[in-house]
């Protein structure tokens, strides 16, 4: 896999993915670890902290480039996510930003009661001769990358089925998310830490609509579901979480597998 299509593609499938869903409407605190390999070497680790109660929910993550990776290709991401549970997961405020080589962005969007994008603040403004400018100068049910994997995940818990889209927003980029059902299969656990046991399987596809840059990989590339597949387990007391994500690349597979030594939900 090209290095530049695993950061601009890998981490995002990465990032979204990092999202759990629970049976219990209580007071709940999550902490959990991925690392994302090719082959045995370790391109990066993400750490997310996830809240949930009865009315809300909060994220603050950190993604990272580790080992000699990331001297080759310095990468850090992180987001600060808040929303509300009605039903669903409605996103309310949501800060995310990334700092590599050639450039460091921040980007804040506050949603509307009604679904819609109140306001976008950006560090610095996209640059129209990089990136593809939005097709739509209003959003209007569109939710962030981390709360649509949520209702995918709530759908799944509820119906053992992972179908669905939905129009993500992140502040930069505007994508159409699908996600495809694949059924089910038993992973064997591949490393001493990760997951073994029954796992749900979803293709993942994103369709951009704006923000991307104009020689992004995804553009060029026939839509796929199986280029990447999430695969979710229920943990412990009916926790259904992402345990796996598979990333179909040029030069082979990027595998993110949770640390089940290192979480704690």
């Amino acid at each position: 896999m090209p290095y530049h299509l695993f950061l601009s593609c890998g981490l995002t499938a990465f990032m979204i993915s990092l999202t759990p869903i629970s049976s219990f409407a209580t007071d709940r605190q999550l902490e959990l670890e991925y690392q994302a390999a090719w082959g045995n070497i370790t391109l990066a680790t993400s750490e997310a902290s996830w809240r949930f109660t009865d009315t809300s929910y909060t994220l603050s993550s950190l993604t990272q480039t580790k080992g000699a990776f990331s001297f080759a290709f310095p990468f850090k991401g992180t987001a600060i996510l808040s929303g509300r549970f009605e039903d669903t997961y409605h996103p309310v405020h949501l800060i995310n930003g990334s700092e590599g080589r050639r450039e460091i962005w921040t980007a804040t969007t506050i949603w509307n009661a009604d679904g819609t994008v109140k306001k976008t603040s950006r560090d610095p403004e996209l640059d129209l001769e990089e990136v593809f400018p939005f097709t739509t100068d209003q959003f209007i049910d569109v939710i962030d990358p981390f709360s649509a994997m949520l209702r995918g995940l709530q759908n799944l818990y509820d119906t053992g089925n992972c179908d669905g889209s939905w129009e993500i927003y992140d502040g930069r980029r505007h994508s159409d998310m699908s996600l495809v059902d694949f059924g089910t299969t038993k992973l064997k656990a591949d490393r001493p830490w990760s997951y073994s046991g029954e796992t749900h399987i979803c293709g993942v596809l994103a369709q951009p609509l704006g923000g991307h840059t104009r020689d992004s990989d995804w553009r060029k590339a026939d839509a796929d579901p199986e280029k990447i597949k999430v695969y979710s387990a229920r943990l412990a007391d009916g926790l259904l979480v992402p345990v796996r994500i598979e990333i179909d690349g040029i030069l082979g597979d990027v595998v993110v597998r949770l640390n089940i030594r290192d979480s704690d939900y």
